[in-house]
C-alpha cells in the first residue's frame, strides 16, 4: 500500500471542524473514508463504506491498494475533464445551532463526523425543512437487491429480490427486461457517476435520493454483464476494457425507504421520530441461560429510562406504562427477531406510528407481563 499511496498526496483528517463540506462530501457515519480526487476538487472515487455486519465489511487492504490504482488509471486520462464548478465554502460551524452554542462559549473540542449529520438535522428542525426522507442516506446496494464484493467492489456476489422497488426495463441483453442484475455482473457508471468501490455506489445512489423527486425514477446505469466479462478474460489478443452495456433502471417511489436492519448502524437513526424512550444492553449467552429462557433469544435489560434532555416525554411516557429499570424486555409489538440493540431502535424508529399502542412483553424477576406502550412524538408533550 505505500507504493500506491507514495503518488498521492495524503491528507488526514480527525476533526470535521473548519472542513468545507460542499467540497469534501463524504457519509459522515462511516468509520473511515478516503476522498480520491484532483487538487482542483474533482472526485474520482470514494474509498468506505459499510454493512450492518460490521465497520470492516468493506474496509481492506487488498481493497483500498485496488481504489488507489484505478484512481491512478482514472487520473492519467483526465486531462480532458474540466475542473468542477464548486460551491461557495460551508463549514459545520455555520450551522445556527452550533454557531451559537460556539458564541456562547461552549464549543466542543472535536466536531467528530458523526456530528455533522446531527447539526445538519437540527438546523433543518429549526427552520421548518425537516423531511423524514433527509435521513434515507448513502443507501446500501441491498435496497437494489445486490450485495458487493468486499475486494472487487463493484462486483455483484449476491442478488435478492426487490420485489417491484427495482427493475430493468431496458437493455442490450434479451431476456433481462422486468429482471435486476446477476451475479458476476460488474456495475461501471450510475447515472454518470464512476462506479469502483462501495463509496462510490453508495454515493450515486444518495444523490438519486438526495435528487430525485417522490415518483418512479429512470436511472441509466453501465454495466459489465458476467458473460461478457468471462468472454473477455478468456479472449486472446483482447481489447484493454472489457465491453459494457446501459440498462434503463426503473425506481419506485419507495425504493429508498431502508430496512431496519441495514440502517441500524447508523448514529443518523438517533435523530429519528418516535423514540421508544429507554433502552439497554443485549443480555449474553449466559445471562439468556440464567434466566431459563432458550438458547438464541434476543433480549435486553432496561439500564434507562429517558429523563432528560428533549426527549425527556419519552421516558415519562414508558415509566407510565410500567416499564422500569432492570426490566428484561423480549418483544416490542410481537416482535423479538432482533439482531442488535441498534437493530430494535432502528426498527422502532421506522416502523412505528405516533398515536398507536403497541404490547412490550418483559420479564421481571422471573415473572413475565405485557404492558402497553403509547408511541408518542414530540407532538405528543
Amino acid at each position: 500500500m505505500a507504493l500506491a499511496a507514495s503518488y498521492f498526496e495524503c491528507v488526514r483528517v480527525t476533526n470535521m471542524a473548519g472542513v468545507d463540506l460542499n467540497r469534501y462530501r463524504f457519509d459522515f457515519d462511516l468509520t473511515f473514508c478516503a476522498l480520491l480526487m484532483r487538487a482542483d476538487g474533482h472526485l474520482y472515487h470514494t474509498f468506505g463504506g459499510r454493512t450492518w455486519r460490521g465497520a470492516q465489511s468493506h474496509l481492506s487492504v487488498a481493497a483500498f491498494v485496488r481504489a488507489l490504482g484505478l484512481t491512478l488509471e482514472a487520473h492519467r486520462s483526465s486531462g480532458s475533464i474540466p475542473s468542477p464548478k464548486l460551491s461557495p465554502p460551508r463549514t459545520v460551524e455555520q450551522f445556527p445551532p452550533l454557531a451559537r452554542r460556539i458564541a456562547a462559549g461552549n464549543a466542543p473540542e472535536c466536531v467528530h463526523c458523526h456530528s455533522v449529520h446531527d447539526w445538519q438535522v437540527q438546523t433543518a428542525v429549526e427552520a421548518g425543512q425537516w423531511l423524514r426522507e433527509t435521513a434515507w442516506l448513502y443507501p446500501d446496494p441491498i435496497e437494489w437487491g445486490i450485495e458487493l464484493d468486499s475486494v472487487e467492489q463493484n462486483r455483484i456476489v449476491a442478488v435478492h429480490p426487490t420485489a417491484e422497488s427495482v427493475r430493468i426495463v431496458e437493455s442490450q441483453t434479451p431476456g433481462s427486461v422486468g429482471t435486476t442484475f446477476e451475479r458476476g455482473d460488474r456495475i461501471v457508471r450510475i447515472d454518470g457517476v464512476a462506479v469502483a468501490t462501495f463509496g462510490d455506489f453508495t454515493r450515486a445512489l444518495h444523490r438519486i435520493t438526495s435528487e430525485a423527486s417522490t415518483t418512479t425514477s429512470l436511472i441509466q446505469v453501465d454495466v459489465v454483464k458476467a458473460a461478457a466479462w468471462e468472454s473477455w478474460r478468456s479472449a486472446e489478443g483482447s481489447e484493454r476494457s472489457p465491453p459494457t452495456q446501459t440498462v434503463q433502471l426503473q425506481l419506485s417511489s419507495d425504493w429508498r425507504i431502508p430496512d431496519p436492519l441495514t440502517y441500524s448502524w447508523r448514529a443518523m437513526k438517533w435523530n429519528l421520530e418516535p423514540a421508544p424512550g429507554f433502552g439497554g444492553p443485549q443480555l449474553d449467552r449466559s445471562e439468556i441461560a440464567t434466566l431459563g429462557l432458550p438458547a438464541g433469544t434476543f433480549a435486553y435489560r432496561v439500564g434507562y429510562l429517558v429523563t432528560w434532555g428533549h426527549r425527556k416525554y419519552t421516558g415519562v411516557n414508558a415509566a407510565r406504562a410500567g416499564i422500569r429499570e432492570g426490566d428484561v424486555v423480549l418483544s416490542i409489538a410481537g416482535k423479538r427477531d432482533f439482531e442488535s440493540i441498534d437493530h430494535v431502535h432502528a426498527w422502532y424508529r421506522l416502523t412505528q406510528q405516533v398515536g398507536d399502542t403497541i404490547p412490550i412483553e418483559l420479564l421481571r424477576g422471573k415473572e413475565k407481563r405485557v404492558v402497553m406502550l403509547e408511541v408518542v412524538g414530540p407532538e405528543s408533550q
